[in-house]
């Protein structure tokens, strides 16, 4: 499926059966005058995941609103031009205008980039957007760094969950016993040896001058997984019920 036919298929998606505006695709009736909001538009879509569409030509009342030749490389022209010159590094869109149900829509797509995120020219990397709820916004700041880490290749279980720690902080923070146990192995009476095999496993870094503790780290080996705020949603409930089905007690761990 080529980027016009997926646009097609999300612009379908959103109209029926309930016209909704969805995180892929975005309706407009006409140009904004604001070129601010549509670099940011651009920005949420260059990191969205595929990309995504901006369609003119819909009013949000869901009824066409038609474009004039003149009009169509009015917009053209604006955003291509927003595209190469409002963001960080310029951005490749392609448009066509589509046939739709009698109506002449323009469809332009925002490919998604490799390196990510892709934020306002003259501004750090934490004037990113994105796109959630059918609308874009402000990337939060654990949002931005996240994608920096997965367009260096680094893996979610690879990225850093909290860091500048000192050796005691790490060997606070970690269950170590935990792990010595599950090795069938005691724990070593230093500290070094302690954090090497840390550091073996994957469960922290050093950079010669503080420590980290990974996403994998925290998540399976942490005392307190609360000490780690953005990965609580991703910890492990184990769930204990008495009786023979879940609508009986239950008592997580």
């Amino acid at each position: 499926m080529n980027w016009k036919e997926e646009g097609i298929r999300r612009l379908n998606e959103s109209l029926r059966p309930v016209p909704t505006e969805m995180n892929g695709i975005d309706w407009k009736s006409s140009l904004s005058d604001n070129s601010e909001r549509l670099a940011k538009h651009i920005s949420a879509f260059a990191n969205y995941r595929g990309g995504g569409y901006l369609v003119f030509g819909i009013n949000d009342d869901v009824t066409f609103n038609p474009l004039s030749k003149g009009d169509i490389e009015d917009i053209i022209k604006k955003l291509s031009n927003i595209a190469d010159n409002r963001l960080v590094c310029p951005i490749q869109i392609e448009h066509s205008v589509i046939d739709y149900e009698g109506h002449n829509l323009l469809l332009v797509y925002i490919p998604e980039q490799v390196q990510k995120p892709i934020h306002l020219r003259g501004k750090d990397m934490y004037a990113s957007y994105w796109r959630t709820g059918g609308t874009t916004r402000l990337m939060d700041r654990r949002k931005a760094e996240l994608l920096v880490a997965e367009s260096n290749g680094v893996s979610f279980e690879q990225q850093i969950a909290k860091s500048g720690l000192t050796e005691e902080e790490v060997l606070s923070l970690i269950f170590f016993e935990r792990i010595y146990g599950l090795l069938e192995k005691d724990v070593p009476n230093n500290k070094a040896a302690i954090l090497s095999k840390l550091l073996d496993l994957g469960a922290c870094l050093y950079d010669g001058d503080s420590w980290s503790i990974t996403n994998m780290g925290a998540i399976l080996f942490a005392r307190n997984i609360k000490e780690f705020p953005p990965l609580i949603p991703k910890s492990i409930v184990v769930r204990k019920y008495s009786g023979n089905n879940n609508k009986c007690n239950s008592k997580d761990f």
